[in-house]
């Protein structure tokens, strides 16, 4: 895997986090956990909490050496890029305003399965 792409993720877990907490600050927290957005901003919450702890694993298996340890790190930062892929889910509540972008988009979710 080219460096660049760590940099590149790095990047975009921050901007995702940045998104997070300004989000927090604007609305509050009352209205953050509790509001009428509360599911979405909970599972954003989520994803982006993976997303910061899979930067972190991976960080730390490229600075550690090629031990035991390095092995159980790559399996949960294996785990954490799949929770990761979640994170497009959030992109549908865009997408119920287009009924044929909608349609494409749920038949490559219902592939899904069959994919993996």
């Amino acid at each position: 895997v080219p460096l660049w792409f760590g940099i590149v993720n790095t990047i975009l877990v921050f901007i995702f986090v940045t998104e997070t907490i300004l989000k927090l600050l604007a609305v509050g927290c009352n209205e953050f956990w509790k509001g009428e957005e509360c599911l979405w901003n909970g599972f954003d919450f989520v994803i982006v909490s993976l997303s910061v702890a899979e930067t972190v694993i991976d960080w730390l298996a490229q600075t550690m050496s090629s031990s035991a340890d390095g092995s159980n790190s790559f399996r949960i930062m294996r785990a954490l890029r799949l929770a990761r892929t979640l994170r497009g889910v959030r992109l549908i509540r865009v997408f119920r305003y287009f009924s044929a972008l909608r349609g494409l988009i749920l038949s490559i979710f219902s592939t899904m399965g069959s994919l993996l």
